[in-house]
């Protein structure tokens, strides 16, 4: 399957480093709105740099393009390819806003190609032990959690790459940004979203979205959680969600699952079920300058192209699925603006 990158920073090295250790794809070119480090890109890869998008898509070799650029772009940039008639694969958030993600799924809908977007995390084996644990009954009926995201951003991480922190290709802050993927979790894990109330805003950072966030969730099947995130928690700390549930409690930091204890009703005391060591390695997010791991990118890449290859449309429980957490995360942005409860 071949395929190209739009874009060449950060993330882009990390898509060709997963692409590289992947059966199946054919890493053929590059292309770069920005123009930065596209030369140097293309040429450690040995691949072609194109001199513009629009090259990018006449090229009908290309059956799958792979967007690792600014947020605000991606939705803009999904409907181009998806006119092109290749397959899109995109880097979080699908868009920056819920109007934006509708239309670029109508793109690919209409055009019959695939779309799809990196939420990694999910294939972290700590998200699916604690997955497979919970759907398994065996702590019983989850009632509440707690979710906190306490990173750190110096200053140089935004200027660094200006984009970052703006409305226009941010879309927002530590919402959109970092939280999305825990959000994404959340909805894996207890399913569509009831109710949120959420109150957002910038305390320490000097950019246009948010460094600190707030939220009461409700979902549908009953769990309520309270969920925080900020990228102003120096010198930043592991992500951790507790779950509680009528016969026990899990414990997950930084995608590993470091607890579960089980009520023993006869006697009211704690059976220790797991606790693993904790992993400096995974704690890498939380910092100023995170180390992106291409392993669960590769394992994504794989899903992909096996959807790719058996594609016949869209059905309604995917097309939720990738709609979703960019809801959500409206929905936040939405009741901090208002100042009310949001019902989705």
């Amino acid at each position: 399957m071949k395929i190209a990158i739009l874009g060449s920073g950060n993330i882009a090295e990390t898509h060709a480093q997963a692409l590289t250790e992947s059966s199946g794809y054919q890493l053929r070119g590059v292309y770069s709105p920005s123009g930065v480090n596209t030369a140097k890109f293309a040429n450690k890869y040995q691949i072609t740099a194109y001199a513009s998008f629009e090259e990018l898509l006449r090229d009908k070799e290309i059956e799958v393009v792979s967007i690792c650029t600014p947020s605000g772009l991606h939705a803009s940039q999904i409907q181009q390819i998806a006119q092109a008639g290749k397959h899109v694969l995109a880097e979080k958030p699908l868009a920056i806003n819920l109007e934006q993600a509708q239309q670029a799924l109508s793109s690919c809908e209409a055009q019959q190609v695939f779309l799809g977007v990196f939420f990694q995390r999910r294939l972290e084996t700590g998200v699916q032990q604690l997955q497979s644990l919970l759907q398994s009954e065996t702590l019983g009926k989850v009632f509440a959690a707690s979710c906190q995201i306490n990173w750190y951003r110096s200053p140089d991480y935004y200027t660094m790459a200006n984009w970052r922190g703006t409305l226009a290709l941010d879309g927002g802050g530590v919402v959109i940004n970092q939280a999305i993927h825990y959000l994404d979790l959340l909805i894996q894990l207890f399913g569509s979203v009831s109710t949120v109330y959420a109150d957002v805003g910038t305390y320490v950072q000097a950019i246009e979205g948010e460094d600190f966030a707030l939220a009461q969730i409700t979902f549908k099947s009953g769990v309520k959680v309270n969920f925080q995130a900020t990228t102003a928690a120096y010198p930043g700390f592991p992500s951790r969600l507790e779950i509680f549930a009528s016969a026990g409690t899990a414990i997950l930091e930084n995608e590993q699952l470091i607890a579960v204890h089980k009520l023993r009703a006869a006697q009211s005391t704690s059976q220790v079920l797991v606790t693993p060591a904790f992993s400096v390695d995974k704690a890498q997010s939380a910092k100023n300058t995170p180390q992106v791991s291409c392993s669960q990118h590769r394992q994504l890449y794989q899903q992909f192209k096996e959807q790719i290859s058996a594609f016949s449309g869209y059905t309604p429980s995917y097309k939720r699925e990738l709609l979703q957490p960019i809801e959500l995360v409206a929905a936040i942005y939405q009741s901090s603006r208002e100042k009310r409860l949001i019902i989705l």
